[in-house]
């Protein structure tokens, strides 16, 4: 075993080197060619300040401080935006300018406009606008449960189902069941009857104890048990 310093050195490949003189690239050394410009792409050097490594291959920055990777392809950033497809667009609305789809799609004006599932829509209200599904909702007052709009005020969503909020503020989600939460209780899925009011019971695993004489123990073939009576316990306990 061997002992470096660590802000001076390095270790590649099992080999000690210094970092002023060389580069480690894929467990490979290679010297600083390009000084302190120096950049790995796989294990090949190159000079960063004006190259620049697109997957593994090297390409020069034709477009200068503004050259960057588009898949495998360069592109002018101060000029065109890259899409999901690799495919370099026009900023046709200038550095507000973004892709709308997988395939390519169109470039439209994130500003003004949002993507919703590969479909550009109009912000109809504005910094609150949200999407769901290919709609636009109003993010003050609605929300999205899946793919459905709902109003916050007056519905729930409980796994993907949109529920009335018939209990009001008590309302709250047991999986798909919308319940009232000052006579029932949701313990890991399971809806619970309480049998004497909102503070009555509490949750010990999928079951509920509802008793004062009731232990949670989640490590027992029953997560609620009653404890002994006084003196039945061998341990001193009383």
């Amino acid at each position: 075993m061997q002992v470096y310093r660590f802000t001076t050195h390095g270790c590649c490949g099992g080999k000690i080197y210094d970092r002023e003189q060389s580069v480690c690239c894929d467990g490979q050394l290679s010297g600083r060619e390009f000084g302190s410009d120096t950049r790995c792409c796989g294990n090949t050097t190159y000079n960063y300040t004006a190259q620049i490594c697109c997957d593994g291959a090297i390409r020069d920055k034709t477009h200068g401080g503004y050259t960057l990777c588009c898949r495998g392809a360069i592109f002018d950033y101060q000029a065109s935006v890259c899409c999901a497809d690799g495919s370099a667009r026009d900023r046709v609305y200038g550095w507000d300018s973004s892709c709308c789809g997988r395939s390519g799609g169109e470039v439209y004006n994130y500003r003004t406009h949002l993507c919703c599932e590969e479909t550009v829509l109009e912000k109809t209200y504005g910094d609150d606008s949200r999407c769901c599904g290919r709609s636009v909702v109003d993010a003050r007052h609605q929300s999205c449960c899946k793919e459905a709009a709902y109003l916050k005020s007056t519905h729930e969503c409980c796994d993907g189902a949109v529920r009335a909020r018939r209990f009001g503020s008590h309302s709250r989600c047991c999986e798909t069941v919308l319940y009232d939460a000052r006579k029932g209780e949701c313990c890991n899925g399971v809806l619970h009857w309480r049998p004497d009011g909102p503070r009555s019971g509490y949750c010990c695993g999928s079951d509920i104890c509802t008793s004062a004489d009731d232990y949670c123990c989640l490590d027992c073939p029953r997560v609620a048990f009653h404890p002994p009576a006084p003196g039945v316990l061998d341990n001193g306990e009383q």
